[in-house]
């Protein structure tokens, strides 16, 4: 979608059109009508402007990083039977492993002990 019309690119997006022209006028690009064109670039920087405007920055990561693996593996497990104890049979159970790992950012980590440390200091200073 290089270059649409405003009352399209706001059917395509399910918001009125008037809505969207609000949008475009709070986002500082220029007033328009709705049979206007909406380039690529300012339809970055109109998303870019709700994301600021609803709280996401663009540069937001996340602090930390949990990975879940999940194994399934079999074991045979030898059964003997109790009226036949020279035979032996193997019975195959489902084993499942879960594996659980997070990953922090070690500018996070650090920060988080210097607030201890300063927790520390100040409780001793109390004392």
């Amino acid at each position: 979608m290089p270059e649409v019309k405003i009352k399209q690119y706001a059917d395509v997006i399910g918001i009125s059109v008037e809505r969207l022209l609000e949008q475009l006028e709070d986002a500082g690009l220029s007033t328009k009508s709705a049979d206007d064109m909406i380039t690529d670039n300012e339809k970055t920087e109109l998303l870019g402007f709700l994301r600021r405007k609803h709280g996401k920055d663009d540069d937001t990561e996340p602090k930390k990083i949990t990975l879940r693996r999940k194994k399934l593996t079999e074991i045979k497990v030898p059964v003997v039977s109790p009226h036949n104890r020279n035979k032996s049979r193997t019975k195959i159970v489902n084993v499942e492993f879960r594996k659980r790992r997070t990953y922090a950012k070690r500018s996070v980590l650090e920060e988080e002990e210097a607030k201890k440390v300063a927790e520390e200091a100040a409780a001793k200073a109390e004392s």
